[in-house]
């Protein structure tokens, strides 16, 4: 029986005052590359085919939730990606506004 890959994605976080490596797995990877396992895991057979995934990624906001951790060796903070919220900035903004405008 072969084994069965399991999707891996390891990036850089940057918010603008600071950046953090992050690594996700499985489900949170599909989420991120808004694709399924399946063509995932074909960029192993093909690695040019993830450029057109790294394209649409970038520039995307998201709310990440996870575990962030120090890595000694590296002296670095890591977090491991625990959950992906895809978010729309002009759709956040206008429910933030809506809310603020209920409470006043």
């Amino acid at each position: 029986m072969a084994p069965e890959g399991v999707p891996i994605l390891n990036l850089f976080l940057d918010d603008g005052t600071d950046n953090l490596r992050a690594v996700a797995f499985r489900s949170q990877v599909e989420r991120l590359l808004n694709a399924s396992k399946d063509d995932i895991l074909e960029i192993r057979k093909e690695n040019s085919k993830f450029d057109k995934y790294k394209e649409d990624l970038l520039g995307k906001q998201f709310i990440l939730v996870g575990r962030i951790n120090r890595n000694e060796m590296f002296d670095r903070k890591e977090m491991t990606i625990q959950r992906v919220i895809e978010i729309n900035p002009e759709s956040l903004l206008k429910e933030m506004q809506k809310e603020v405008y209920n409470e006043s």
